[in-house]
């Protein structure tokens, strides 16, 4: 009995035993891996600078010591797993590849090799994309253009900028933002790309709804610019100063020279497509009047004369000589008339009829030398010294008459020009801003300058209105009670053109340049330098094709 027992005893401890030993293999941990690997100063001589390895999968990158040898170096290396070969504290010819070995608790192995590597620097985005796959509303791809360190992209007015998902190309090791993290482009966005050795580089996103701007410089060139990035596309020379803005109509840009021509422009690459040589008299011919094209005509005022011309060929369709009209003021279309300034008697307004030339009518008034602005069937011109004029468009006849107070100043053309915008007529006099009711006239605020707004022609958009005054400032000022909300000093005067355009602000200047700027806070986009003073207004052409004109033209009310 008792070797019996003995021998039940001896079977239960051998159990044990081999639970106990399956049990500690079980737990055997697999980890293993190098998590960290350096070549420190610190214990090796000569070495000025610590060597951190970039640890890639199984390989670990040793940049460049700039001229120091990796022979004989003695690695400091952090690692998880029981033990790694060769030994973190022997010597190495890291000149060459040299292979580690990490072994787990388990017995399991992984490897890396360490190679000697100059890390590249690259860092650069090679494409940017919204692809209309990942963005529902685009009709199309919008593909990015990228010039320096900006990537500038044209949109459709109808996309919505505010959640897009970009798919980013690049070189280097990673981008931030993510590509395909959703942002909002409405304004710029600014991307970071990291090379293997660390070195960044950043890229600023703009997105815009302008495409190509179009403007004139006293140095006889005709400019197309990218608008969203201040680049030039191309230029043509004339014979003479610009100071007439252009029009963009079915593909064409339209522009008056001094040189006395009328010219035609492919839009896409500048080249010509017929030159007009308009008539002229002894009438002075400074030529700064803006076309305007409706059904395939062009109109506009060359020294003295209104005339008509075939908008495909630039034949002569009519001219007309009615009194005197202005050379710098332009003629306006709405409801199927043409409506035009005139002085010396003539009154401040005539209506002609389109296609024939004939009169349908003259405005009783004073002298006009704005262009007329024509909103929901009423005529608004300045009609004489100090007076703001409103007459009925069909009958002729007088809605309201303003006296303005401009200090002893009186109306020059082609300033003070009347705009309209949200149930106010705006409109610049020498001792300040003025806006009036559209229907009865009464003053519903004046902002007065120091030095007065004089000639310059408001544009309003987005609450604001904007004109330039007479001490060199662009002025941005609250439609509502007329409170300055912003100004920006620069070499400017009340002879030049705004064009207001899907949330920007492009002007020309007296040294040369063509500026872009935000409208509502009045910072700059870009600017552009021309050969000379600027006194064109921009003509702007958007993804959606169409053309946004300056506010002394007959095409912006």
């Amino acid at each position: 009995m008792r070797h019996r027992l003995t021998f039940v005893f001896s079977v239960i401890i051998i159990a044990t035993l081999l639970a106990s030993c399956n049990k500690s293999s079980s737990a055997r941990s697999s980890a293993k891996g190098i998590t960290s690997f350096s070549i420190q100063a610190s214990v090796n001589a000569y070495l000025p600078n610590d060597i951190n390895g970039q640890i890639v999968g199984d390989s670990i990158y040793l940049p460049d010591p700039q001229g120091i040898s990796l022979v004989d170096r003695t690695p400091t290396i952090a690692y998880t797993g029981s033990s790694i070969t060769p030994s973190p504290s022997a010597r190495e010819d890291f000149s060459n590849p040299v292979t580690y070995t990490v072994t787990a608790a388990d017995g399991s192995t992984i490897s890396y090799v360490v190679v000697p590597k100059v890390l590249s620097g690259n860092k650069s985005i090679t494409s940017f994309v919204f692809k209309a796959a990942d963005n529902p509303g685009l009709s199309a791809d919008l593909t990015g253009a990228i010039i320096n360190d900006s990537i500038f992209i044209h949109a459709d007015s109808t996309a919505t900028l505010t959640n897009l998902v970009p798919t980013i190309g690049y070189t280097g090791v990673s981008v931030s933002p993510a590509s395909a993290a959703r942002q909002d482009f409405s304004k710029p966005v600014t991307y970071t790309i990291t090379a293997q050795d660390g070195a960044t580089a950043s890229y600023t996103v703009v997105v815009s709804y302008d495409h190509y701007l179009y403007i004139g410089s006293d140095d006889g060139n005709l400019y197309a610019i990218d608008a969203a990035s201040g680049d030039l596309v191309w230029k043509f020379k004339t014979g003479g100063t610009i100071r007439s803005s252009p029009t963009w109509a079915n593909g064409m840009v339209y522009v008056l020279s001094a040189d006395t021509y009328v010219y035609a422009l492919h839009a896409a690459d500048g080249s010509l497509a017929w030159k007009y040589q308009a008539p002229a008299d002894n009438q002075p011919t400074t030529y700064g009047s803006n076309p305007t094209v409706r059904s395939g005509i062009v109109y506009i005022n060359t020294s003295a004369y209104l005339v008509a011309l075939d908008a495909a060929g630039g034949t002569l369709k009519w001219a007309n000589y009615v009194d005197v009209y202005s050379t710098d003021n332009s003629p306006t279309i709405a409801g199927g008339v043409l409506y035009d300034p005139t002085y010396s008697g003539g009154g401040p307004v005539v209506a002609v009829d389109p296609v024939s030339g004939s009169l349908i009518r003259n405005f009783a008034g004073g002298t006009g030398r704005g262009n007329p602005a024509v909103v929901n069937g009423i005529v608004y011109a300045t009609a004489g010294n100090d007076i703001l004029d409103a007459w009925n468009a069909q009958t002729g006849a007088l809605v309201f008459a303003d006296s303005i107070s401009t200090g002893g100043g009186v109306f020059a053309g082609p300033g003070n020009s009347p705009t309209v915008y949200n149930g106010k007529v705006y409109i610049g006099s020498p001792s300040g801003l003025f806006a009036f009711d559209v229907n009865t006239g009464a003053l519903k605020w004046e902002a007065n300058t120091i030095s007065g707004i004089g000639a310059s022609v408001p544009v309003a958009a987005e609450g604001l209105v904007f004109v330039f005054a007479n001490n060199e400032y662009l002025l941005a000022y609250d439609t509502t009670v007329g409170l300055q909300q912003w100004d920006l000093f620069g070499d400017y005067n009340t002879s030049l053109n705004l064009t207001y355009a899907n949330g920007t602000l492009y002007f020309g200047g007296i040294d040369g340049s063509v500026t872009a700027v935000v409208a509502s806070t009045g910072k700059k986009k870009w600017t552009f330098s021309t050969g000379e003073a600027v006194y064109s207004g921009a003509c702007i052409l958007d993804g959606s094709g169409v053309a946004h004109h300056p506010t002394a033209s007959g095409d912006q009310q």
